[in-house]
């Protein structure tokens, strides 16, 4: 087993944290500020998207998705919001604990594809899929339970992830007009 322990640290770790945050939200307003609805396997239709990838580590990962949106949401408001067809969303292409790696790209769906000069961006797709989906509503902060849930509802199911397409978040409203309680986030497991 020491060769698990690495790992074992990690996990624990993470669990350990994520159950402070949810007792501290418990004492402080007397129940928890989130819920969890299992979606169960949904149809995804291929979208096209613009986006933006990226790499950060995973201690940085929050402020520098933000850091992401911050640049994406005002190019596409400027060149490209009348194609945008869908919410925002967030492709997890690699999320290493371990490592404290993240590779990830964020992006809108768009209606049609078009050209641009600004190399910070880039036009992808997503292929029709079948996804196991669950749906957060409540603060960001607690999605890293809602992805916990869903890997353990997954295992327990004995739903397989796909190994060619990676999961990934849509965003369903705007943080900047919805109220942090009200904010809602489908997490998205491609299946085989």
């Amino acid at each position: 087993m020491f060769w698990m322990k690495k790992r074992m640290e990690v996990f624990l770790g993470m669990d350990y944290e994520r159950g402070l945050l949810l007792l501290k939200d418990y004492a402080e307003h007397g129940e928890l500020s989130f819920r969890l609805d299992f979606e169960g396997i949904l149809p995804f239709e291929a979208i096209s998207y613009f986006g933006m990838h990226n790499k950060t580590t995973h201690t940085e990962f929050k402020n520098q998705i933000a850091t992401d949106f911050s640049k994406l949401f005002p190019y596409m408001d400027e060149h490209c919001k009348e194609i945008v067809s869908g919410p925002p969303f967030c492709i997890y292409h690699k999320f290493d604990d371990l490592k404290n790696r993240v590779k990830y790209t964020i992006g809108f769906p768009i209606k049609n594809i078009i050209t641009f000069s600004n190399k910070n961006f880039h036009i992808g797709n997503l292929p029709q899929m079948k996804v196991h989906s669950i749906k957060i509503k409540g603060p960001y902060k607690y999605i890293e339970n809602a992805w916990m849930a869903q890997t353990m509802h997954m295992q327990g199911k004995k739903i397989k992830a796909s190994k060619k397409n990676p999961p990934f978040e849509l965003y369903l409203n705007d943080p900047n007009t919805t109220k942090e309680n009200e904010l809602e986030t489908q997490i998205a497991f491609p299946i085989r």
